[in-house]
């Protein structure tokens, strides 16, 4: 399963243009645009109505999205769950721009690893 597929059927979806869709993904819109091929393909229907003006959903499209953001949020889970040692029950995580880590008491620390308690 190519999950960057649905990641790009969602991003075309939220923003109506392929090119957008390339810009928030950091690929070109030919990427998008095969990605998009393959997947329709896959499920033998287009999913896009396409014009200059942008991209809007047909109504298999409308009907995929539903199925296309749980996949998404299904695999997210799955990725974090997998990614915990086991003995940890979940991961904290904590991110910041790198330039305000003194700011923000980021200066010299290490990341934390131990246990989380329930």
């Amino acid at each position: 399963m190519d999950i960057s597929l649905i990641k790009t059927f969602i991003e075309v979806a939220r923003t109506g243009s392929f090119v957008a869709a390339s810009s928030r993904l950091f690929v070109t819109q030919s990427a998008v645009s095969l990605r998009i091929q393959r997947l329709e393909d896959s499920l033998g229907h287009p999913l896009f109505i396409r014009s200059k003006a942008g991209a809007v959903l047909t109504p298999e499209g409308t009907q995929f999205e539903r199925y296309a953001l749980s996949l998404l949020k299904i695999w997210e889970e799955a990725r974090q769950q997998i990614s915990i040692p086991e003995g940890y029950t979940r991961a904290f995580y904590v991110g910041a721009e790198y330039s305000l880590w003194p700011l923000l008491g980021f200066a010299g620390w290490t990341p934390y690893r131990g246990p989380c308690p329930n």
